[in-house]
């Protein structure tokens, strides 16, 4: 639960970085670029349910498919977070690209900070679960 607080408090900042946003900030590159890394987010919250939902049936003498979704929701949550990395870069070229003031620059770098440490945390959440749930399934 703890690590799984982390990373609501990401998310919770990057939202709170939008707020700065000016008002004039519209141009399309930078909404583009931060766009692409919050999907990447949203897309490893839902594996993240997905995972957590899954693990509540994985048993050891349980169906296999319960299983295989299970590591499969783990894996693509880890393959997600790798992608965030050149997502958050790609937003940080896009700022250095397309940043007209210092707000722009800040609240567009800032939110994609907390969004990929978003992303960070949701992998490591998810590799606790995942060695919880195996670790049970052993010991069953």
């Amino acid at each position: 639960m703890e690590a799984a607080d982390d990373i609501a408090d990401e998310l919770e900042e990057a939202a709170f970085h939008l707020t700065l946003l000016p008002q004039a900030a519209t141009d399309g590159a930078l909404h583009d670029a931060l766009y692409a890394l919050a999907a990447l987010s949203v897309g490893s919250a839902q594996e993240h349910l997905k995972a957590l939902e899954t693990a509540r049936s994985v048993r050891r003498r349980g169906p296999r498919e319960n299983t295989q979704d299970f590591l499969e929701s783990i894996h693509r949550i880890m393959a997600a977070e790798r992608q965030s990395d050149d997502a958050q870069r790609a937003v940080k070229r896009a700022v250095l690209a397309h940043a007209t003031d210092f707000r722009a620059l800040y609240a567009f770098t800032e939110c994609a900070r907390n969004l990929e440490a978003a992303a960070d945390a949701l992998m490591h959440t998810a590799l606790k679960l995942r060695d919880y749930v195996l670790g049970a399934m052993v010991s069953e």
